[in-house]
């Protein structure tokens, strides 16, 4: 069981850092996250993963406001993105570690708990995969940097700005969330 969870771990972390590629993006898509993170740690009462998650999320708006700044201008860069990602880590974790009594007492069927976090990080690991199996079809390294990823797709072709892209990627990620939410707590 460890070296499975040690491997989930790893691969939140490292695909919430390859969504790091544009401004507000990893913000946006982390303040969703643990939006529903802490939504159901609250529903689990749960306070300190619940009270976590407020914390991350009142930081990722102070940081938002000046990564879309035209003057007063802050990346998040790698030792950030990791750190988000590695508490997104953490935090699912301890979700699926919650006794199985109190994970009764979501609004869905707790078979389901696996799809309702995957759809919860479905923006990460879709980009990830995506990347990852584009450049192994035209024999590149899979880690090699590029411009392939979704946000830039939709900079690049679209001419979307950051600001835009970012908001697209998050609302595709709630959507995506409250799909699975809904379809989560009707079919077994």
């Amino acid at each position: 069981l460890i070296p499975i969870t040690g491997f989930v771990m790893l691969a939140i972390i490292n695909s919430f850092n390859l969504i790091d590629g544009i401004d507000g993006l990893a913000s946006i898509v982390g303040i969703i996250i643990f939006s529903i993170l802490g939504s159901l740690f609250f529903m689990l009462h749960m306070h300190l993963y619940l009270g976590i998650s407020l914390v991350l999320i009142g930081s990722l708006l102070a940081f938002l406001r000046f990564n879309l700044s035209k003057d007063k201008k802050i990346f998040m860069g790698d030792t950030g993105s990791l750190v988000l990602g590695f508490m997104i880590a953490v935090l699912v974790v301890r979700l699926f570690a919650a006794p199985q009594a109190e994970l009764r007492s979501l609004p869905f069927m707790l078979e389901n708990l696996p799809l309702v976090i995957l759809s919860v990080l479905v923006v990460p690991f879709f980009d990830t995969t995506r990347v990852f199996t584009v450049r192994l079809i035209n024999k590149k390294n899979p880690f090699a940097p590029d411009r392939n990823h979704v946000h830039h797709i939709l900079i690049d072709y679209f001419k979307f700005s950051h600001f835009k892209a970012s908001i697209i990627i998050g609302i595709i990620n709630l959507f995506f969330t409250a799909v699975f939410l809904m379809l989560s707590s009707i079919l077994p």
